[in-house]
């Protein structure tokens, strides 16, 4: 991905916490119909809020504000390639999972696990002794603790994280 594509994947993930995908991303995509994302988040905050709203994507301040930090604390765009999760759990508006998922999809061979519900619930059936909430920790050190059992079951099973999950979300479609 060039710097424009990956800045707008990071952007993209900050919008769909809590949202479908399919509803959510006709309406990030027509935001940038006609400007890419490095031109938007370099313009004013109004102009941000203001190309939120027309799409109708919701949480019109945290995602302004987050999307200005983004632009004001990552410099140069480029840093996006190898942007470690601390260096994003920085930016108000994207936590443990954001983070995790962009760097999970972003970066080739990251060791890093997006722990949403469906993982969750596979580490709790894992690893019935261990304490496993039930909703992504807010905590990064309980997220740490939760993606090393996971990252631990990819290494015995020699997969990668990535191909672990796609398994556990396929087995639990259909479950």
């Amino acid at each position: 991905r060039n710097v424009d594509e990956l800045l707008g994947f990071l952007l993209w993930c900050t919008v769909t916490p809590g949202k479908r995908s399919d509803v959510i991303t006709p309406k990030f995509n027509s935001i940038f119909e006609n400007q890419k994302p490095t031109d938007l988040i370099k313009s004013h905050g109004k102009t941000i809020r203001t190309a939120l709203e027309k799409a109708g994507i919701g949480q019109y301040s945290r995602i302004s504000k987050c999307w200005k930090q983004i632009a004001n604390n990552i410099k140069p765009l480029g840093k996006l390639r190898n942007i470690k999760r601390d260096e994003l759990l920085e930016i108000d508006g994207i936590g443990n999972k954001t983070a995790s998922f962009f760097i999970a999809h972003s970066q080739p061979w990251s060791e890093i696990a997006v722990l949403d519900v469906h993982i969750l619930k596979f580490l709790k059936q894992m690893f019935p002794a261990y304490p496993v909430p039930e909703q992504t920790p807010q905590d990064l050190l309980e997220y740490q603790r939760l993606e090393f059992m996971f990252l631990g079951l990819c290494s015995k099973w020699n997969k990668t994280p990535a191909e672990v999950d796609t398994l556990i979300w396929q087995t639990n479609k259909h479950s």
